[in-house]
């Protein structure tokens, strides 16, 4: 895929984001956080079309890219305001 847009589209779909099961607070109610880091899936295709579930390091390298570059993170923050497609570069 040559085009950015493609390619991000591409990746918001490979990115899952699931809500907590359960929160550890002292005082209920006092947690901003909705969505952690920790409960993003990703998730790689095998050869038969199978999603596999896979560390972000392990995704990463598969598509070849660099987490210094905040791309997949700009990608997860649009995932968890539950935007429909990614936004456009």
């Amino acid at each position: 895929m040559g085009d950015f847009d493609k390619q991000n589209s591409f990746l918001y779909g490979q990115i899952k984001c699931f809500a907590p099961k359960r929160r550890m607070v002292a005082i209920p109610g006092e947690s901003r956080r909705q969505y952690s880091f920790a409960f993003y899936a990703f998730y790689v295709k095998d050869s038969n079309g199978v999603d596999i579930r896979v560390c972000k390091a392990a995704f990463l390298s598969a598509f070849g890219l660099q987490n210094s570059r905040g791309r997949v993170n700009n990608i997860m923050t649009q995932t968890t305001r539950g935007d429909g497609t990614p936004k456009a570069d």
